[in-house]
């Protein structure tokens, strides 16, 4: 074989037999709906020795990456995870981004496809409970934008009635609010939110009275209002009058019988 050949051989053998990172699949492609999505693949370093470790990215979005390392030791693996942020003025197209990925001598290139729609329901994230005559609701912004959205009462008509009440919140946060609750009885209600456009619906469990005092003095004004009704006090004042009657004539008797 001509020498020629098997110089080149020897160095396309060498050139791959010295790979020494390796690089885990991830996917091609991310479809975002105006929240945050985050890219993310291992790096290995199957060779016996450091080597130094860069992550550059090409991409019309802003981006933060975490756990890249300067360098990567023999035998260690590393989670890189890259996030991306959105903009509105996306929506309705699609870009590519490029990442490299480079390990010692080896280079690895890696396209995401990224399409952008508008938003298909609200980001933020709710819950709620009962706390005695309050409501308390949590609420997490998991968008990259301020969010409004307002209390708008319980979905089915029932025995209890919640304060209807507007919030904002920043992008990123969580917040906790008491919202003021009235009503008595076990019953199951939905919690009605507006947000966005949309209308986010959250199952409450409502049990006991929103003022259990308040409940008492209800009930035993009630009791007293029974007592006191017309035909019961006619029925005691005719008693009443027998009564006397029935004293006088006792009393009568009894000095008879002692003159």
């Amino acid at each position: 074989m001509n020498s020629k050949y098997l110089i080149a051989l020897g160095i396309f053998i060498l050139f791959f037999s010295g790979v020494n990172a390796l690089v885990s699949e991830a996917t091609n492609h991310l479809n975002f709906y105006e929240e945050p999505k985050t890219f993310s693949f291992e790096v290995e370093n199957d060779s016996g020795n450091s080597q130094e470790l860069s992550v550059q990215v090409y991409s019309p979005l802003s981006y933060e990456i975490s756990g890249a390392r300067n360098t990567l030791d023999a035998g260690e693996t590393v989670l890189i995870e890259i996030t991306f942020f959105p903009e509105k003025r996306f929506i309705n197209s699609s870009y590519k981004t490029t990442i490299y990925i480079e390990l010692g001598k080896e280079k690895v290139k890696k396209e995401v496809s990224m399409s952008f729609n508008e938003r298909m329901n609200c980001p933020v994230v709710f819950s709620a409970e009962q706390n005695s005559g309050k409501l308390e609701l949590t609420a997490f912004n998991s968008s990259t934008e301020e969010m409004n959205f307002e209390v708008k009462g319980f979905k089915e008509t029932g025995n209890w009635n919640v304060e209807e009440k507007s919030f904002l919140l920043e992008a990123g946060e969580e917040k906790k609010v008491s919202l003021s609750l009235t009503g008595f009885g076990d019953e199951k209600n939905f919690l009605v939110i507006a947000c966005t456009g949309f209308e986010e619906e959250v199952e409450v469990e409502l049990k006991g009275s929103s003022n259990p005092v308040n409940a008492t003095g209800n009930f035993l004004v009630a009791g007293l209002g029974e007592i006191f009704s017309p035909v019961n006090l006619i029925l005691a004042v005719i008693a009443a009058i027998l009564l006397i009657v029935f004293i006088s004539r006792l009393v009568k008797r009894i000095q008879g019988e002692e003159q």
